[in-house]
């Protein structure tokens, strides 16, 4: 963390701000486009969702011919979102799925 110089006194101490990466964030990745793992993963529409584990594309990458895991079918938008205590790199789904349909949450540290 550390001190910095009082704006206001230089005679003294203030705490410096945090960085960024302490906060928790989600990013809506598109769909079977690799990404960093999430610390869980919300499921937002109705839908069949399939999530990849191991991959050999780079992060930000689409991935190609992987394969990837049944994870959770929603039939019913009243039952969404639902919270998937899961660690993927990317997601997948039945052809009426889009960006936005998954959220991946990623957990702040120091």
């Amino acid at each position: 963390m550390g001190y910095q110089a009082d704006p206001g006194d230089n005679t003294k101490q203030s705490p410096k701000a945090l960085p960024q990466k302490v906060y928790s964030n989600a990013v809506a990745p598109a769909i079977a486009t690799v990404q960093k793992n999430p610390w869980y993963v919300l499921v937002n529409n109705p839908g069949t969702y399939y999530f990849l584990y191991n991959s050999t594309a780079s992060i930000t990458g689409e991935t190609h011919g992987e394969d990837y895991v049944h994870g959770i079918t929603i039939d019913d938008a009243s039952q969404g979102p639902v919270r998937l205590d899961i660690n993927p790199m990317a997601w997948s789904g039945s052809a009426a799925l889009s960006t936005g349909d998954v959220t991946f949450v990623y957990r702040g540290s120091l």
